[in-house]
């Protein structure tokens, strides 16, 4: 359910549309909804001079006008969980941002998909925000904004968002972006930054964040409401600092004296290392008992599909040094592939060498940023230097070579006018293959490949007279691999059968 305006309620249930006029007491219209209300949002959107309300289902998107006469109808990969109307690429009329389980944004120009981004999670909530940009809620405690396709920043919290609102809470004249969260607390952030402007806490989960004129002052505030019906309001200051219950001065000292003491010890270490590094007569007993590894001590990491099908088949990682020192733990962060984020490999002390494996299984086909750090030492050191390293796995990862000529019944085909250097350039970029495709002047390029997932087959054929095709009995991915190559090419519209 939501608010039109002071006079009109459109309420949503799992099969039904209805719009009521509250100060009349009666139904504007009743509309019968097999795919279920996921999500509602109202404003003007194509061509349509009078306002549609747009209803979210579990596949399908409706516009309906004042009248109930259906006006728009499109479709969508999944499951509808938010939508908002915004003028997305700033041509003063407004696109329909849509979010949906199958973790994707999708932005609509009337029926036409213009933009899409990928998550690591469901996208809950959506958010029209000034400036052509939009904030975003993932099921994960991922919050973040928008500029078109650029995000500007986001932040991950062990705790989810239940409701968003913009408000100028600080009084600098520009929005902010106001956040409740399910234990209760509520942030003020910078739309740019993300930067946070002050906090508060409510005694238990969020319920719901709105703007109103709840003291009859001819001025909204921001009204926050417990799911124990504890209410808070906000007005607009520019006195307002961020608030911890329960902190003091002294714990913020007592915090300092901490960091201060964990910089002290760092720095100390770096003494030691440039002290023992710069002798000519360092031995290994010296440099495990001081914990200091040789100054030319590199991390090389190497990441390849897993081609041998006999085992388990996923995404391997190799990691090792350039020296005898030895790796005593890995911890690797990356959206969307490990429960919290995090993997940490630790291998017991009778299997530690130079050189570490970790295997990954990625469970959608999606680029995927992973963050390394190893921690590098000696058999029997007691203090490690930590290595970070940052690598992105490529869109389809998950593929890799097959030598078979089997090929699958189903296919998509389609015509481009572009060389096949600039096709190679793409698989490259996109798959993970343990050499680059070359073009030998060939009439065409073929590359045969398997699901490291499920083992379905994958071939993707391309001749020099344009024609493309892609075989493969998964539909969802067709569609990936068509809409991948066509924003490589930069392909405004492309035919497809």
């Amino acid at each position: 359910m939501c608010i039109i305006n002071c006079f009109f309620i459109p309420i949503g249930t799992s099969s039904h549309i209805l719009v009521y006029h509250v100060h009349d007491n009666k139904d504007i219209f009743y509309k019968e909804c097999p795919d279920g209300v996921k999500a509602i949002a109202l404003g003007n959107f194509g061509d349509v001079k009078s306002p549609l309300l747009l209803i979210g289902g579990n596949s399908s998107i409706h516009g309906y006008n004042h009248e109930g006469t259906e006006m728009f109808w499109t479709t969508i990969g999944d499951v509808i969980t938010s939508m908002v109307l915004m003028d997305y690429n700033k041509d003063s009329l407004d696109e329909l941002v849509v979010g949906s389980e199958d973790y994707k944004i999708r932005i609509f120009k009337w029926d036409t998909l213009i933009s899409e981004s990928i998550e690591t999670e469901v996208v809950t909530h959506l958010l029209n925000l000034p400036e052509n940009r939009f904030a975003y809620a993932v099921s994960n405690g991922t919050i973040g904004v928008y500029e078109q396709e650029t995000r500007l920043w986001r932040v991950k919290s062990k705790h989810f968002a239940i409701s968003m609102q913009v408000y100028d809470l600080m009084g600098q004249g520009t929005y902010q972006l106001i956040t409740g969260w399910s234990n209760g607390k509520i942030d003020c952030r910078s739309i740019k930054a993300g930067e946070v402007f002050f906090k508060d806490t409510m005694n238990s989960s969020i319920a719901g964040i709105l703007e109103g004129d709840y003291r009859s002052i001819g001025k909204p505030d921001i009204i926050a409401v417990s799911k124990e019906g504890e209410v808070k309001g906000y007005a607009t200051s520019k006195n307002l600092t961020i608030t911890t219950p329960g902190g003091s001065e002294q714990d913020i000292v007592r915090e300092l004296l901490a960091q201060k003491q964990a910089l002290l010890m760092e720095l100390k270490q770096y003494e030691n290392n440039n002290r023992y590094n710069s002798s000519a007569n360092n031995q290994l007993e010296s440099f495990e008992s001081q914990g200091v590894i040789p100054a030319n001590t590199r991390l090389q990491i190497g990441i390849a599909a897993n081609e041998e099908f006999s085992k388990k088949q996923c995404i391997e990682i190799f990691v090792s040094t350039n020296n005898s020192t030895v790796i005593r733990a890995i911890s690797i962060f990356a959206e969307g592939i490990f429960k919290g984020e995090t993997h940490v490999v630790h291998p017991p002390d009778s299997q530690i060498s130079s050189d570490v494996t970790i295997p990954l299984f990625l469970p959608k086909d999606n680029p995927v940023d992973i963050h390394i750090k190893a921690f590098v030492g000696y058999q029997n050191s007691e203090q490690y230097h930590v290595f970070e390293i940052t690598r992105q796995l490529p869109r389809f990862s998950m593929y890799a070579v097959y030598n078979g000529d089997r090929k699958p019944e189903s296919f998509v085909e389609f015509r481009i006018n572009e060389r096949l250097q600039r096709i190679s350039m793409w698989i490259n970029q996109n798959f993970l293959l343990s050499n680059d495709v070359e073009v030998d002047g060939g009439p065409s390029l073929m590359l045969n490949m398997k699901c490291l997932r499920d083992d379905t087959l994958l071939v993707l054929e391309f001749e020099v007279i344009g024609m493309v095709k892609f075989y493969t009995d998964n539909i969802a991915l067709a569609a990936d691999l068509v809409q991948s190559l066509a924003a490589f090419l930069n392909l405004d519209t492309l035919e497809v059968r």
